[in-house]
């Protein structure tokens, strides 16, 4: 069974900085409250006692290790929302030994890089270590604690080339994946297939409805990041990009070469007087097997920093990446982001779709897609662990995961995932040319729900016995 929950945290409403203020003094002081006593649960209960097991460590420790190159970059923003919650925060950019001390002593471990790797290291008894081998990692963390990481997360979901296997896998084909995300060919592999459908016009101006016709094509690096190397192609130039095997210019990352290649909205949902415009979404995944989501209700709009035109292809029209637009605009985010709140002040005045439906197709995309990599997550623990781990097989039990999922909209406002960014940027704009109260407002809400949500104080094990207890009477009263 799969849970996709709406989390509401400072939801839709106009933003000022009194809003903000007040919206975090509740959220403090529901997060500084004691816990309840569980007066009405016997402590010798099995729930109790799951619970208890589940939470023990990070209970007791308070301690929390954050790692990973990109430690520094987020430490302002998780240090402050861990230690409103009473943990102590400790960070280092190198990797840590998983046996070794720091880590036996952390209650929590959060990997700040895109590998693992340069978070924790296997001991050294483990001998010789693979590339894959990195997943051992995850069976040798101590009961009840916590890891911000799921196992196989680049494999499956978070890279262009990992996220593009899977879909393919669903066996959805271009049809249902146009419903909640794009088509995607990997070259050179796919070359023939991709050919024969650039021959016949079956690009991207079809949208959503599949059929052929005149389009573009989008070509992105496998492994790339913040726009880099990402080219519109018109289907022509494509053609000619998979007979000269194109597909090279991007090299070789950890062995993996070729290149992506999606249809390209040549039709998008416009906002700001006519500029492209994506939601970098926050999503919170407590448990891959089974799915279990929430998906925040704050978001940071991203716009174009030029005007956009149907037969642009330069990166200023069709790129809504915010590290695009800084380097055109040589300024900062504000330019170039916006709220949630806004936009959907502006798609309602427009027609277009009300906050409570914008909100609704929000959670039907990315509840399509994570629904759809369920069964790749599952695939890759039945092969790297077998049924061994955990009893009844690998869950990866005290991983959680903030993700950043991309939406776009298209001219009919069919929302589609664009990516899903393993490390969402947490960096806050204040101090520097062209800061934002609002983008960094969102950043800090976005790791304090987080935090909120799964290390929370509040114990649920007397709520899940009156439910169970409930079930039980309705389900008696039924037989009878």
């Amino acid at each position: 069974l799969a849970t996709l929950c709406v989390l509401s945290c400072c939801a839709l409403v106009a933003y000022s900085g009194d809003t903000r203020k007040q919206a975090v003094a509740r959220e403090l002081q529901e997060s500084l409250a004691p816990p309840p006593l569980n007066a009405t649960l016997p402590r010798r209960s099995l729930l109790f006692q799951l619970e208890r097991q589940s939470t023990e460590r990070w209970n007791h420790s308070r301690r929390v290790l954050l790692l990973g190159k990109k430690a520094r970059r987020d430490f302002r923003v998780y240090d402050w929302a861990f230690r409103v919650h009473h943990f102590d925060v400790h960070h280092s950019t190198s990797a840590v030994g998983v046996g070794d001390y720091d880590t036996q002593q952390a209650g929590a471990v959060l990997c700040h890089s895109i590998y693992t790797s340069n978070c924790l290291k296997l001991p050294k008894q483990a001998g010789a270590v693979g590339a894959g081998d990195y997943s051992r990692i995850f069976t040798m963390l101590l009961p009840s604690q916590k890891i911000n990481r799921f196992s196989g997360v680049r494999q499956v979901l978070t890279t262009k080339d990992g996220l593009c296997d899977t879909l393919r896998q669903a066996n959805l084909g271009a049809r249902g994946l146009w419903r909640f995300t794009f088509p995607c060919y990997k070259l050179p592999d796919d070359g023939a297939t991709l050919g024969a459908l650039v021959n016949a016009g079956a690009g991207a101006g079809a949208g959503a409805s599949g059929g052929a016709g005149p389009g573009s094509w989008i070509v992105k690096p496998p492994r790339g990041s913040q726009g880099s190397g990402i080219r519109v192609l018109s289907g022509a130039a494509m053609g000619e990009y998979i007979r000269s095997d194109g597909s090279n210019e991007f090299g070789r990352e950890k062995g993996v070469k070729g290149a992506i290649v999606q249809p390209y909205l040549d039709a998008p949902l416009l906002s700001r007087g006519g500029r492209k415009w994506d939601v970098r979404s926050y999503v919170l995944c407590t448990s891959v097997a089974p799915l279990r989501l929430y998906l925040f209700t704050e978001g940071i709009v991203r716009y174009a920093s030029a005007l956009y035109a149907a037969d642009a292809t330069d990166s200023a029209s069709v790129l809504t990446n915010t590290a695009v637009g800084k380097k055109v605009l040589r300024t900062g985010v504000s330019p170039i982001t916006g709220t949630l709140a806004e936009l959907a002040s502006q798609l309602s005045g427009d027609g277009v779709m009300s906050p409570a439906e914008l909100l609704t197709a929000m959670r039907e995309t990315v509840g399509r897609l994570f629904l759809t990599v369920e069964a790749g997550f599952e695939r890759y623990y039945a092969r790297l662990y077998g049924g061994a781990a955990d009893g009844d097989g690998f869950r990866c039990r005290g991983c959680y995961h903030l993700f950043g999922v991309d939406l776009i909209a298209d001219a009919s406002a069919q929302l589609h995932v664009i990516e899903v960014n393993v490390e969402p940027d947490l960096t806050i704009s204040s101090g520097r040319a062209g800061s934002s109260e609002t983008y960094d407002h969102t950043k800090y809400a976005a790791a304090f729900s987080t935090v909120r949500l799964v290390y929370s104080s509040r114990s649920s094990a007397a709520a899940v016995a009156s439910l169970v207890a409930a079930h039980e009477r309705r389900a008696g009263g039924a037989r009878a």
